[in-house]
């Protein structure tokens, strides 16, 4: 089941264990637009109303949705989720054609994009699920864009590729070679953590990136890619190059900074 299955499931469940109609209740203790709800479907169904007279109304209810996700609540996130899936759903259909991430990847851009927007929503915010699918859209865009960047500059590459990078070793100068990768804007810190993931934390990464283990790989080998085109297009600072005795120093005058830099990181 791909990433937006799961909230249309996740959120069936809460509608099923009452779960739902019991967060409601805990919502409109502090909450005054949702108090007129006698239950959640009735929230769900004012929400899906094609009624556009309501829209002001609507926004102040979704409004308080978004807050009480932004909150930590999981469960007014599921049904924020899940109401914006028929826009996800469209937006992810125009996307698609462009083919540069995979579908679960670009699933979990468009969850990310809905939730970064849904923290900057505020009481007296107007077009709220317009700003919620636009910012989705946005981001999974710009993922979009990167990747296929990305995968034209790293076709040389291929064969390299499927080696793995062991930060481990050597890890201090790993660390600042990844952290100067993250400062370059080639990969983000969560990528970082993919790179350093023993098979102890992978559980968690998965939850935090919400990917399934394939997912993962895709997005660790994506990340990979954009890494070693970067060691070998972008001259490596002096501070990243071994120190050495004159007799430490090889005779061979055919190595490079991008093939010390990459040493440090056993790519």
């Amino acid at each position: 089941m791909d990433l937006l299955g799961r909230v249309e499931g996740d959120l069936a469940a809460l509608r099923r264990s009452g779960a739902l109609d019991s967060a409601l209740r805990q919502w409109q203790i502090h909450c005054e637009e949702l108090r007129s709800f006698l239950d959640a479907d009735a929230l769900i169904g004012f929400l899906r109303d094609p009624d556009i007279e309501a829209r002001e109304l609507k926004d102040q209810v979704l409004a308080a949705l978004c807050m009480e996700a932004a909150r930590g609540d999981q469960s007014a996130g599921s049904l924020l989720l899940w109401l914006m899936l028929p826009g996800l759903l469209r937006v992810r259909r125009r996307l698609a054609v462009w083919e540069a991430l995979g579908g679960e990847d670009l699933d979990a851009e468009l969850l990310t994009g809905v939730w970064e927007a849904a923290t900057a929503i505020g009481s007296a915010t107007p077009n709220v699920a317009a700003r919620l699918l636009d910012r989705a859209r946005r981001r999974a865009f710009a993922a979009i864009r990167q990747a296929a960047e990305w995968a034209g500059r790293t076709e040389p590459l291929s064969g390299e590729v499927e080696e793995s990078i062991g930060p481990k070793a050597v890890a201090s100068d790993a660390d600042d070679v990844l952290a100067e990768a993250v400062r370059a804007g080639v990969i983000s810190a969560a990528e970082v953590d993919l790179f350093r993931a023993s098979r102890g934390t992978v559980r968690e990464l998965r939850s935090h990136l919400q990917l399934t283990e394939s997912g993962l790989r895709s997005r660790r080998r994506r990340a990979k890619r954009r890494l070693l085109a970067w060691l070998t297009s972008t001259p490596m600072p002096p501070q990243f190059l071994p120190h050495r005795t004159p007799q430490e120093i090889p005779t061979d005058t055919s190595a490079s900074p991008d093939t010390e830099r990459q040493a440090r990181l056993h790519l």
